[in-house]
C-alpha cells in the first residue's frame, strides 16, 4: 500500500509530460478598472498608515 502511494503521483506526472501542450492563452491588459482598484487600495492604505502614525504620537 505505501509503494502505491508513492507510485501515483509519478506515474500522474508522468502522463502530464506526455500531454499534448495548451494553446497560447490571450494575455487579459490590465487596465481600467483593475489599475483604478490598485491606486484606490494604495491610497487608502497610505491614508490608514498616515492616521495610524499621527495616533501615536
Amino acid at each position: 500500500m505505501r509503494k502505491l502511494i508513492f507510485l501515483i503521483p509519478f506515474l500522474i506526472i508522468s502522463f502530464e509530460g506526455f500531454a499534448q501542450p495548451r494553446p497560447p492563452s490571450v494575455p487579459v491588459p490590465l487596465d481600467g478598472g483593475v489599475v483604478a482598484l490598485l491606486l484606490a487600495g494604495a491610497a487608502y492604505g497610505s491614508k490608514k498608515i498616515f492616521k495610524n502614525n499621527q495616533n501615536e504620537i
